[in-house]
């Protein structure tokens, strides 16, 4: 396992705390951004320090803005040489100011097409370019590599968190077949500044909602409801099919509990439900309805009764405490 180690995020966006804690506990003589490098410089040698004879398993990176050069390199130049391994822009592709303006004028006409026509432009014309200078005038200056804290798409209206006639187009696009293509697009695109060895990119959110105001950043939407081939999540299949020589597995142990030894019944039910175990011990049982929130939990010996209070579809995670082993199971209720 190798660690990946960066001072906070984003120390060069105002919107944050951090950027401005920076700047205000920082030395006041010092021009901004080179003020927030002893910062960084700080957390980046302790980790040097602690970690002495283990700098194989450790890659000190330094954050920067993908689409400001001239911030990266007044942070990158700044810090002591040889003291961090690798430099971290985001990975971001959005609407050029012409394709904002394009959907602007389109307005509630705007359809999820027009969405995908224009990121690509946005993505072609300033995302991709932004990524080649911060690879030419920091990575290939410095003979290091290029990793993402952050990448994918990110369609959100102008401006930001606001309330647009082509809001719903925007979270359309988030499920149109064409975002898988773009999403492939991109990543090949960001294959070009690579060597031998596949790059980091981190993607920002896994599940989360949708919001026409405020970006649709989840590569899901449910944990529960969505289930393969994921044709209603065109992210996810190219995320996961974009990943080489990294593995899901967080064990080497099967810790998933085996069907045969539980049983959970009736299914459907009407309100009443028996969970029956072979192996005795204890069980943590936790429900969650649909929309993920835990309803109920709860401990039990091989045999527990309970009852689900309205019709619905609810998902039972069954633990089993000497073990760690985990199943999950859906049950539906019909009153």
């Amino acid at each position: 396992m190798k660690l990946y180690v960066e001072y906070s995020n984003e120390v060069w966006n105002w919107i944050f705390a951090q950027t401005h804690y920076c700047n205000d506990n920082g030395d006041q003589n010092v021009p901004w951004p080179e003020r927030t490098v002893p910062f960084i410089q700080n957390a980046l040698n302790f980790w040097s320090e602690e970690w002495s004879g283990h700098e194989d398993r450790m890659v000190r990176v330094v954050g920067v803005q993908l689409s400001w050069q001239d911030v990266s390199n007044r942070i990158v130049f700044n810090m002591e040489t040889g003291s961090f391994d690798a430099f971290s822009p985001a990975a971001y592709f959005h609407f050029s100011e012409d394709g904002i303006a394009a959907i602007e004028g389109l307005g509630e006409d705007a359809t999820d097409d027009d969405v995908l026509f224009w990121a690509r432009g946005g993505m072609l014309e300033n995302a991709y370019e932004w990524v080649k200078a911060q690879h030419e005038e920091i990575a290939m200056e410095l003979d290091i590599p290029m990793i993402y804290y952050e990448g994918g798409q990110h369609l959100t209206p102008h401006p930001f968190g606001s309330d647009q006639p082509y809001n719903d187009a925007l979270v359309a696009a988030q499920f149109h077949p064409g975002m898988y293509d773009l999403y492939n697009e991109w990543y090949d695109s960001l294959r070009v500044f690579i060597k031998n060895e596949p790059a980091l990119l981190v993607n920002f959110s896994f599940i989360g909602p949708t919001s026409g105001k405020y970006g649709t950043w989840g590569l899901l939407q449910n944990q529960f409801t969505q289930n393969a081939p994921y044709d209603d999540a065109p992210k996810y299949k190219a995320v996961t099919e974009n990943v080489f020589d990294c593995s899901v597995k967080v064990s080497v142990e099967d810790l998933s509990l085996e069907l045969s030894k539980i049983t959970i019944g009736p299914n459907p039910t009407d309100s009443e439900i028996i969970i029956e175990t072979i192996n005795p011990g204890i069980y943590n049982l936790m429900i969650f309805k649909e929309n993920g929130v835990v309803l109920s939990q709860k401990k039990f010996s091989g045999y527990l009764k309970t009852f689900l209070p309205t019709s619905g579809i609810y998902f039972f995670r069954i633990l089993e405490t000497k073990t760690g082993k985990v199943t999950y199971r859906k049950v539906v209720v019909q009153k």
